[in-house]
């Protein structure tokens, strides 16, 4: 059986018609794929030379803020419905694995600036009651998307309510 053909079976019926021992050796195959080609950041630094791994295509760009410990699934959520793609996901996308938060916010710091480096268009930030003044939404992400002259607006989303308002237009 060729491989990419059973990769893509495995994918698209979750496995049904694929044997039990293919079913197993295609995953394991994957996975070591998948080992041997994520990128593992250890420090800020290293982000620099990823700055292409951070874009999105135009308009694709959500940030979130202030939502709580559950925050980067429910932006993805709303990002995904409206087609676009949050850091998170654009990491995960290009296997970048990412330290935890709390062993080095300077590497989530340092992404997130760039992610809004590179974004374009109009760009969302899904936005919750939580927002602290030194978060880095108000400290890296809305100076570098209101810096950067690919940005054509901003739209704020409310985490709660939905409700879109723009705070910046170019």
């Amino acid at each position: 059986m060729d491989f990419r053909i059973a990769l893509t079976t495995l994918k698209s019926t979750d496995g049904a018609g694929i044997p039990q021992e293919y079913r197993t050796m295609i995953q394991n195959a994957e996975n070591e794929f998948s080992a041997l080609t994520t990128i593992k950041l250890r420090s800020a630094n290293e982000i620099v030379d990823f700055a292409d791994y951070t874009k999105t295509n135009t308009n694709g760009a959500y940030f979130w803020s202030g939502m709580g410990i559950d925050g980067a699934n429910k932006a993805l959520e709303i990002a995904k419905a409206k087609g676009g793609k949050t850091l998170e996901r654009v990491l995960v996308d290009n296997n970048i694995l990412m330290p935890d938060w709390n062993d080095n916010p300077n590497v989530w710091e340092t992404a997130s600036e760039a992610y809004a480096k590179q974004a374009s268009g109009v760009v969302r930030a899904v936005i919750g009651k939580y927002v602290s003044s030194n978060s880095i939404w108000i400290t890296k992400e809305l100076p570098a998307l209101k810096a950067n002259k690919s940005i054509t607006k901003i739209i704020q989303i409310n985490a709660e309510t939905l409700e879109e308002v723009i705070i910046f237009k170019r």
